[in-house]
C-alpha cells in the first residue's frame, strides 16, 4: 500500500444489499446493480443489460472448431450507460499499480468492481479446493492494518468483512487453472468502475432498449465490416449449435464423450441467461401492469424447459453414451429451434405494445 497510511470505509460497506436468484451466474451484473442502489437511482435494475445474445464463433483453431457465448461478459449496462463503466488500465500489470489505481476510485467514494478467483477467498466454500472466476466490490480499506473491505453479496455466504491485501493479490492474479465452468482464463486483474453520473432515463425507453437490443441480435444478418469472420449470431448461432452436434453424432467412445463435455459446458449458461431475462420481464410487469408479458413468459419458459432437457440428456449421454441418447438430443434440439422463433414472435409483439406507451 501507500506510504502514507489511510483509513476509508464507504457508505456502501454499511448498506443493505440485495441479490436476487436470476443473478445466480451473473455475479458481475450483481455488484453493477448493488452500486446503482447505492447511488440512489430509481429503479436501477433497468439499466442493467439482460439481453438475449447467442454467439457462435467457428473456427478450426479451436478446441473441437468452435466456440459458442452468451453475448460479451463485459456488456453489463444498456448503451448509452454503458459509457460510464471505466475498465482499468489494461497496461498494468502489477498488484501494487493496479491497487494505487483502486485507491484513486475509492478517494472519490467510487467502489470498485474487481474479478477475483474464489480459489484464494477464505471466506467461501471453495477456498483451495476449486477454481473459479467471480466478482466482488472493494469498500474500503485501512492501510495501517492491512484491511480491505470487501462486499460478496452472493449465495451461500452473503459476504460483507475483510481481507488482506494479499488474499487480494492472489485473487485478482490467478490463472484460474480449469477445473470446470467458470475456470481456464487468467483473471488477470480485471477490474471496472461506474462514473457516479446522471442517470435518469425514462424508464419506458430503457424497456424498449432492452427488447429491441435482444430483437435485433437475434435476427442480425453478420457482415465482415463489423463481425468477426466465422461469427454468427442470435438464430443463426443456435441453429450452428444443431449442425454442430448432428455432425459429430458419428463419434465414438470417449472422443465423443469428451465432446459433449465441451459442448455442455459451453450451453451451460443458456438457461440462467434467460432466468434473467425472465426476472426483467416480471420487474417491467410489476412497474408498468398496463403492460402485459404473460404470452411472452410462457413462450420464454417452454425455451428455458428445453434447453434444460437438452443439459440434462448431454449428462446422461457422457455416462451412458448410446446412440439412443444421442439421437434424443438433436430431436429436443430441432424442437427448440421451433420455440425459439415462437419465443421471438411474442417478443416482437411485445416491443409493438410497449411502442405505444407515450
Amino acid at each position: 500500500m501507500s506510504d502514507k497510511s489511510e483509513n476509508l470505509i464507504f457508505d456502501i460497506y454499511k448498506e443493505e444489499q440485495v441479490f436476487h436468484d436470476s443473478f445466480q451466474y451473473f455475479c458481475y451484473k450483481n455488484c453493477y446493480l448493488n452500486i446503482l442502489r447505492y447511488y440512489k437511482v430509481k429503479n436501477p435494475e433497468f439499466y442493467i443489460n439482460y439481453s438475449l445474445d447467442w454467439i457462435f464463433l467457428k473456427n478450426d483453431d479451436l478446441k473441437w472448431g468452435f466456440d459458442f457465448k452468451i453475448g460479451n461478459i463485459n456488456d453489463n449496462l444498456l448503451s448509452p450507460f454503458d459509457k460510464k463503466i471505466l475498465k482499468v488500465d489494461k497496461t498494468i500489470k502489477s498488484c501494487d499499480e493496479i491497487w494505487k489505481s483502486d485507491i484513486e476510485y475509492l478517494k472519490q467514494d467510487i467502489p470498485v468492481v474487481v474479478a477475483v478467483d474464489v480459489y484464494y477467498l477464505k471466506y467461501t466454500p471453495y477456498y483451495y479446493k476449486k477454481h473459479s472466476i467471480h466478482s466482488i466490490i472493494i469498500a474500503g480499506y485501512e492501510e495501517e492494518n492491512d484491511k480491505i473491505y470487501v462486499i460478496d453479496w452472493y449465495p451461500s455466504w452473503y459476504f460483507k468483512g475483510e481481507i488482506t491485501k494479499n488474499e487480494l493479490d492472489m485473487a485478482r492474479n490467478s490463472l484460474n487453472d480449469h477445473d470446470g465452468i467458470l475456470s481456464g482464463i487468467p483473471i488477470n486483474y480485471q477490474s471496472s468502475v461506474i462514473c457516479r453520473s446522471d442517470f435518469s432515463e425514462d424508464e419506458i425507453k430503457l424497456i424498449k432498449n432492452q427488447l429491441e437490443k435482444t430483437l435485433n441480435k437475434f435476427y442480425q444478418v453478420n457482415s465482415d465490416k463489423n463481425t468477426v469472420k466465422g461469427e454468427l449470431n442470435g438464430y443463426r448461432a443456435i441453429n450452428e449449435i444443431s449442425v454442430f452436434l448432428e455432425d459429430n453424432m458419428s463419434l465414438k467412445g470417449q472422443k465423443r464423450v469428451k465432446f459433449l463435455e465441451y459442448m455442455y459446458e459451453k450451453l451451460y449458461f443458456i438457461y440462467s441467461r434467460k432466468e434473467l431475462f425472465y426476472w426483467f420481464l416480471e420487474r417491467v410487469e410489476d412497474e408498468y401492469p398496463i403492460i402485459s408479458v404473460r404470452n411472452t413468459q410462457d413462450a420464454l419458459e417452454k425455451t428455458m424447459k428445453s434447453w434444460k432437457i437438452i443439459l440434462s440428456l448431454i449428462i446422461k449421454c457422457t455416462i451412458k453414451n448410446t446412440d439412443g441418447d444421442y439421437e434424443k438430443i438433436l430431436i429436443i434440439m430441432e424442437q427448440i429451434m421451433a420455440e425459439e422463433k415462437r419465443f421471438y414472435y411474442s417478443l416482437y409483439d411485445l416491443n409493438r405494445r410497449v411502442n405505444l406507451i407515450t
